[in-house]
């Protein structure tokens, strides 16, 4: 072949004639390396094989040849050269990635499917990454990681998989693609702890919990609760607003935690202190019709006396 890889033998052949017979022809190579070819069986083609392991990758390699008759007169050919051709690198086993089953936000890292060359002095020089996503090349996506809690790079039901390349630095092998994944659902988080309330008795309290929990899954819609508790709530699941009342006339302290669930799975809040406030209620006052002779009490003291 032409050029040869480090693994190939190459043949070098060449027509040699002279009137008064050829005596011996010589194949020098690299300037320091004799060769002495055998005669063929009939005609003037000379031809020997440089066998592998004379030479590795990317070896620039030179060659001439040298003939004598038999009066020991010599003739030479031209200086040729070839290259060893570089052999393209590969994966040894597909890539991997480190979560088989992430939840949205998470981050994928493509494992490597290690590196094997052909060409034994070859090393590895390089990596190169792509993702897919149901299918598709994600645009721009060449990092070996993949934020998941970037938009549009995977939600909750979606297939992804990583592909690698590698390189020798000459060559680069194609890309092998790792096994699918699917994104799983991932539960509402709690953003921020939801402060202790109070308020004052036979009052109430509105709380938006949709700005203390946040579902990473954009397709999933969530609903709101709560632990058991003597406090009355009412929750406005579209706005995610609760509404919290104590009964007539109550007040003193109580705890809960709220909850947000998307169908699949729940969480709960930190627990709340909720404090309401017992307020100054007016006097009750009373009027008890006195006998004669007795004094009328409102309340407690006498006002006047009967007459």
């Amino acid at each position: 072949p032409d050029p040869p890889h480090e693994d190939e033998g190459v043949a070098l052949r060449s027509g040699v004639t002279d009137s008064k017979g050829v005596y011996n022809v010589v194949l020098e190579r690299n300037d320091i390396v004799n060769y002495t070819v055998k005669p063929p069986a009939s005609g003037n083609q000379y031809s020997i094989t440089a066998a592998q392991g004379n030479y590795t990758a990317h070896d620039q390699v030179s060659y001439r040849w040298y003939a004598w008759d038999i009066n020991n007169n010599i003739g030479g050919s031209q200086k040729k050269t070839f290259i060893i051709k570089n052999q393209a690198p590969s994966l040894l086993f597909p890539p991997g990635i480190n979560n088989t089953a992430p939840g949205t936000g998470d981050t994928l890292e493509c494992i490597t499917g290690g590196f094997q060359d052909p060409d034994a002095e070859d090393t590895l020089k390089g990596s190169f990454y792509k993702w897919k996503l149901n299918g598709v090349e994600l645009a721009g996506k060449t990092s070996k990681a993949l934020d998941l809690g970037v938009s549009g790079n995977g939600d909750k039901g979606d297939s992804i998989r990583c592909m690698e390349a590698v390189t020798d630095g000459i060559d680069t092998s194609a890309y092998t693609e790792s096994a699918q994944i699917v994104v799983a659902n991932s539960q509402p988080k709690l953003t921020q702890p939801i402060p202790d309330l109070n308020w004052p008795m036979n009052g109430f309290w509105e709380i938006n919990l949709s700005q203390y929990f946040k579902d990473p899954d954009t397709a999933d819609s969530v609903t709101f609760g709560n632990t058991p508790s003597n406090i009355n709530i009412a929750i406005n699941h579209a706005t995610g607003i609760a509404k919290l009342q104590g009964g007539l006339n109550f007040h003193g302290v109580s705890t809960l935690r709220f909850t947000a669930s998307d169908g699949e799975s729940t969480t709960e809040s930190n627990t709340v202190t909720i404090t309401i406030q017992q307020t100054n209620s007016p006097p009750t006052g009373y009027i008890s019709a006195p006998a004669n002779g007795s004094s009328l009490e409102i309340g407690v003291g006498t006002l006047f006396s009967s007459t």
